[in-house]
């Protein structure tokens, strides 16, 4: 009996007490508040895949795709990345559950965040190639 709390005691000391240090996991978005700026989002939100600009509502925002597991960049998807809409370089709106957000909106984002994940994986293929 003894033995078996002590390789659950390791395994529990392994999961919880190490695996920060074995991944690079960035903070969820929920960390992200309204009116943060561009920057701030950057220093807590991972790698940035994507930017441009949409219009909603009759007004343009900014947007950035940001990955949520930076290592494994050329595998992400909509389910492993959050969308953050920015308003003047503050943030106006973030979610890391693309269904969440008008179709208005995420439609056009996914379109290219798609486009892009395919190419990234294309050019990783060809290179694996030669």
């Amino acid at each position: 009996m003894k033995r078996f709390f002590s390789i659950s005691s390791l395994l529990v000391f392994l999961t919880v007490g190490c695996a920060p240090s074995f991944y690079n996991i960035p903070k969820a978005s929920s960390d992200i508040r309204k009116g943060m700026t561009k920057e701030a989002v950057r220093a807590t939100s991972g790698v940035e895949e994507t930017s441009g600009r949409i219009v909603h509502g009759g007004k343009e925002y900014e947007y950035a795709v940001y990955s949520r597991y930076p290592s494994q960049k050329y595998w992400s998807t909509d389910r492993s990345a959050w969308i953050v809409l920015y308003d003047d370089g503050r943030v106006f709106t973030a979610s890391d559950d693309w269904s969440t957000l008008p179709a208005e909106i995420i439609d056009p984002i996914q379109k290219e965040y798609r486009a892009l994940k395919n190419e990234e994986i294309r050019k990783k293929f060809e290179s694996m190639d030669s």
